[in-house]
């Protein structure tokens, strides 16, 4: 890497007629509400703040475009799951998502983040099921590592491997940066796949 990547945000859509105008290559971030996306995102580029992180799980209701080095679009998308959002706005969610993940032409990557304190969940799966039927390429990212002991992450990690195998995983911590280096090696190596270098 030359130089760090640089980041900032673009805009919020809540219908896929609002994409931004200049269309370029996207890399999404998908995960149950609380899973930590906005952490995840703030880690990765070194910024306490450039997404809004939130005491109450469910605040990201729109699809929240970042430009990445003015050469990618980092797509934060709603988190699903949480019960507690009106019924109204969590139907709306599920169709914004299939919407844009069916539809997207620029996407080449998704980044599915899953808490690694919990068991393999039911919308995980359907996740899963969804990407793999629209035929994208996804990394799942493990997040909150440092909140288990090494012993309990070991057991969880048993767990996550007989669900998701062979999907690879990348352990996260937003505390210790453990994975990182990773994930910001996936985000680069895309740039000069699709030769995006200016």
């Amino acid at each position: 890497m030359i130089r760090p990547l640089r980041i900032r945000f673009l805009k919020s859509v809540d219908h896929l007629n609002q994409l931004p105008e200049i269309r370029l290559p996207e890399i999404a971030v998908i995960g149950r509400s609380n899973v930590g996306k906005s952490t995840f995102i703030n880690t990765l580029f070194n910024r306490k703040n450039i997404a809004k992180v939130s005491s109450s799980p469910g605040k990201t209701r729109h699809i929240n475009y970042f430009i990445v080095s003015d050469q990618l679009y980092l797509v934060d998308l709603p988190g699903y799951g949480y019960k507690k959002i009106s019924a109204g706005a969590t139907r709306h969610w599920p169709a914004l998502i299939e919407n844009y993940l069916r539809g997207s032409m620029y996407l080449k990557l998704v980044f599915l983040l899953v808490d690694c304190r919990h068991a393999p969940q039911k919308l995980d799966y359907q996740m899963i099921s969804w990407l793999k039927t629209f035929a994208l390429p996804f990394q799942i990212i493990l997040t909150k590592r440092d909140k288990l002991s090494n012993n309990r992450f070991i057991q969880n990690m048993k767990l996550f491997s007989d669900a998701f195998f062979p999907i690879p995983m990348i352990s996260f911590s937003a505390k210790t940066r453990l994975g990182k280096k990773e994930v910001i090696d996936l985000i680069e190596s895309l740039m000069k796949e699709h030769n995006i270098a200016r």
